[in-house]
């Protein structure tokens, strides 16, 4: 196993495909489609990155995020995914920007550089 991933986003179809390109790539993955399951999720799963949309549906990815790092003592890197480019996004908090549409090649690209970061320390 390469790492764990916990991966949020409200599109079940961009949830089923990431889930699927990260599996085979050997990580271990804990798929969810609200703040709620993410936060139940990470609880002792020792998850090693998150992936969130930040443009969800009910709450944004930023509101998700903030909730889950004042509930949890988990250290874990942010990587975002997003339909608007990067300049447009705050990423004071994230490791990591994977523009939608996205290739495998390129969620593949972020999440190894980040998985591998964290690590190294």
């Amino acid at each position: 196993m390469r790492g764990r991933i916990l991966l949020l986003d409200d599109d079940f179809e961009d949830l089923k495909s990431v889930k699927s390109i990260l599996e085979k790539s050997g990580y271990n993955v804990t798929a969810v489609t609200s703040g709620s399951r993410a936060i139940e999720a990470l609880h002792g799963n020792g998850i090693d990155a998150i992936i969130i949309d930040i443009s969800m549906s009910y709450l944004s990815g930023y509101e998700i995020l903030r909730i889950i790092k004042e509930k949890s003592r988990e250290r874990f890197k942010v990587i975002c995914l997003t339909l608007v480019n990067q300049e447009e996004v705050s990423l004071d908090f994230a490791d990591g920007l994977v523009k939608k549409p996205f290739s495998q090649e390129s969620i593949l690209k972020i999440v190894n550089k980040v998985i591998a970061r964290k690590k190294v320390r």
